[in-house]
């Protein structure tokens, strides 16, 4: 609430007021940086969490891959010795 002192004061004191306006910023570019410096920090962060999931799904897919052709080798040897077995 802006009183009649409280406007003489900030009149006959404008000087005082800026330097309360100069620390209010200095602060909030403090604040502001701190923040920035966190994203950075948060941002390569999460590329490596990134980066080692790109890295364990690819062995998953390579192990997948490996099982999948075992059993299709195992079903054809045993396609193959049904065949020998009929035939013999």
């Amino acid at each position: 609430m802006w009183t009649d002192d409280r406007t003489d004061d900030l009149s006959a004191n404008p000087e005082r007021s800026f330097e309360q306006l100069r620390r209010d910023l200095r602060e909030f570019r403090d604040e502001n940086r701190a923040m920035r410096e966190e994203y950075r920090a948060e941002h390569l962060s999460l590329r490596a969490d990134f980066s080692a999931m790109r890295s364990d799904l690819s062995a998953w897919q390579r192990q997948i891959t490996q099982i999948g052709w075992a059993m299709a080798g195992t079903l054809i040897a045993a396609v193959i010795a049904l065949v020998i077995g009929v035939l013999a």
